[in-house]
């Protein structure tokens, strides 16, 4: 913020320059809440692009997280904001994600 007064921009021009970097911060935090917020059929809004396929990856990841511990740690530090959701996607990550028995496929308590 401070560098945004020191720039001396019109309210118009600060306004516009503070939402933007703010969204920054906020997207995927945001995104993390939604994908799992519209598992609830009650959660109204629009609802993220993408949305199926995210919370069938997240269900997958989850499921992998219990049996392998480098897929749990790396979901974890997505969820404590450490890393970028994408990190997931890494070769090691999909490997452990795909190769983990989707006992979710077969039981939904699971």
């Amino acid at each position: 913020m401070s560098k945004l007064l020191a720039k001396g921009e019109s309210k118009a021009k600060l306004t516009k320059a503070f939402h933007s970097q703010v969204n920054r911060i906020i997207e995927i935090p945001w995104l993390i809440a939604l994908t799992e917020d519209f598992r609830f059929g009650s959660t109204s809004g629009k609802k993220p692009f993408g949305l199926t396929f995210l919370q069938w990856f997240v269900k997958k990841v989850v499921v992998a997280g219990f049996q392998n511990e480098k897929v749990y740690a790396q979901f974890m530090s997505v969820l404590h904001l450490k890393s970028h959701p994408v990190s997931l996607f890494k070769p090691a990550i999909l490997a452990g994600v795909f190769r983990s028995n989707d006992c979710a496929a077969k039981d939904s308590s699971c």
